[in-house]
């Protein structure tokens, strides 16, 4: 090959070299952030649940600025909510748990290859509610299409099962139970914060919801003695 031509394929191969370089790297990084962000946003109710669990110097500190009178009730309120956001947090490990496991035996029995990976996922897409599932399910629905159409509509009808059931028996149980709010508040709350604000809305849903109980349980019998007393009752 004359040494023209051989400098012109170099350098067309390099411009192609970068070109894949640049649309990965273009396509990859707001995929990362984004899933960077998602993370951050998963772990508050983890922090939050043990800076109230263990954090006593810090809840002392937030108490020493209210009147020595509601110290002691804002003290039972983040107690409260530690048991709140801990019960959340065994019941959401436990959901993710319970679909990895089923997705590992799904494919293991079937014979259908990376069981482990498409596992993780599924636990993982747990901790983002609907949007997480769904988008694992399509994922392996599109990858078993690769093997062929029998293997695919058989991870569309194993995840649509696996949907129904979880929907109306795994995490009303198990997340439901945990925070002590009926399921179908749950999903009108899923439903209303991922309208408004999106996944971050859909994340956050059922410990803001959890936290909502702890304080009008607090609130409520207080507004309701201040009622009696204004009224002489």
């Amino acid at each position: 090959m004359p040494p023209e031509l051989l400098d012109y394929a170099n350098r067309l191969m390099d411009n192609a070299r970068d070109f894949v370089i640049n649309a990965v790297q273009s396509s990859l990084m707001p995929a990362i952030q984004a899933l960077s962000s998602i993370v951050e946003l998963i772990g508050i109710p983890f922090i939050t649940f043990y800076l109230l669990r263990d954090g006593r110097p810090l809840k002392e500190l937030a108490v020493a600025f209210v009147p020595p009178a509601e110290r002691a009730g804002l003290l039972e309120f983040f107690d409260a909510v530690a048991e709140v956001l801990g019960g959340y947090i065994k019941g959401q490990v436990a959901v993710c748990l319970v679909s990895g496991v089923s997705v590992f035996l799904f494919f293991f029995v079937t014979g259908l290859p990376f069981a482990p990976i498409f596992a993780a996922l599924s636990a993982v897409g747990e901790l983002i509610p609907v949007i997480g599932p769904l988008s694992v399910s399509v994922f392996a629905v599109l990858f078993a299409a690769t093997i062929s159409t029998q293997a695919a509509i058989q991870v569309a009808v194993f995840y649509f099962i696996m949907f129904k059931l979880s929907n109306a028996i795994v995490y009303p149980n198990l997340i439901g139970k945990a925070i002590r709010i009926h399921p179908a508040i749950i999903m009108v709350g899923l439903l209303l914060f991922g309208s408004l604000f999106g996944a971050l809305g859909m994340i956050l849903a059922v410990p803001v919801l959890g936290v909502g109980r702890v304080a009008l349980e607090r609130i409520l019998p207080r507004y309701e003695k201040l009622s009696k007393e204004e009224t002489g009752e």
